[in-house]
């Protein structure tokens, strides 16, 4: 009996002490599905489009896809953010939702996405972030309030952290949360904060954020809760921070280009930075 106890407790000893260290190696695979692309692999479009290539200062490789609106005149640009799964080779059609509206847009990829190089961190997700707003500014000679930050998902993780760098840059979010931990314990409820590598304080870093923030979220989100929004949208208003909420009723965390109201809100908004 008293065997019996002890080797009880010896496993679940193990099991505690290496059920975090798994989680803290493994989380990766849990968090984001990349696509891996050969460097030769060709991009192909209906829109005409430029693809990039910069080198980060630890010598790897960052790609993005560029592509220009056909009337421009204010030379507006959207750096766009894109979510946790896939590459460049799926996310540059989401261009077709800004090009009609007199928009350009940079979309890039992260660390081990696509073409891409690397080991995938929160800090390089935020450094390589900032090498492409730099590459904005200077390459294609964009001054700051002619870009509007827009992330989507995990990217508004990274588009939150960028914009409370440079406060005054335009911010939009589609479907966002609160923080990764938050989110995270939804699906893996024995997940503690300090487990997790990647945090992406959103709700936090919002606070710093002087411009007018939009924000699009569907009702019906089964990825990442509607609520995660409204939350949000409640601490910028406590905050008296300029902001809006457009609610996307019925809408799900992949559909939101679906519905027109998305579309309609999106006009909205980019006009009103003109």
């Amino acid at each position: 009996m008293k065997r019996s106890v002890n080797m009880f407790f010896s496993l679940l000893f193990v099991f505690l002490f290496a059920a975090p260290l798994l989680v803290w190696w493994n989380q990766d695979k849990l968090i984001f599905f990349p696509e891996k692309l050969p460097e030769d692999f060709p991009f192909s479009f209906s829109s005409e489009f430029q693809e990039i290539a910069i080198t980060t200062p630890d010598g790897n490789q960052s790609y993005a896809l560029y592509f220009k609106a056909a009337k421009n005149p204010q030379n507006k640009i959207i750096l766009f953010f894109h979510g946790n799964a896939g590459s460049l080779r799926s996310w540059g059609s989401i261009s077709e939702n800004f090009l009609p509206l007199g928009w350009d847009i940079l979309i890039t990829d992260y660390r081990g996405y696509g073409k891409n190089t690397g080991s995938l961190s929160e800090k390089t997700m935020y450094s390589d972030a900032e090498l492409w707003l730099e590459y904005l500014q200077t390459n294609l000679n964009r001054s700051k309030d002619q870009i509007v930050i827009y992330g989507r998902s995990i990217g508004t993780g990274v588009a939150v952290d960028l914009t409370s760098k440079h406060p005054e840059l335009h911010l939009f979010l589609e479907t966002p949360f609160t923080d990764l931990p938050s989110l995270a314990k939804i699906y893996y409820p024995f997940l503690q904060p300090w487990m997790l590598r990647f945090q992406f304080q959103n709700l936090k870093k919002l606070e710093n954020i002087r411009s007018k923030i939009r924000i699009f979220h569907g009702t019906e989100d089964e990825i990442i809760p509607f609520s995660n929004s409204e939350t949000i949208f409640k601490k910028l208003q406590e905050n008296k921070q300029s902001a809006v909420l457009f609610v996307i009723k019925n809408g799900t965390h992949n559909d939101l280009t679906l519905f027109p109201e998305y579309h309609q809100a999106l006009k909205k908004s980019l006009d009103e930075i003109r």
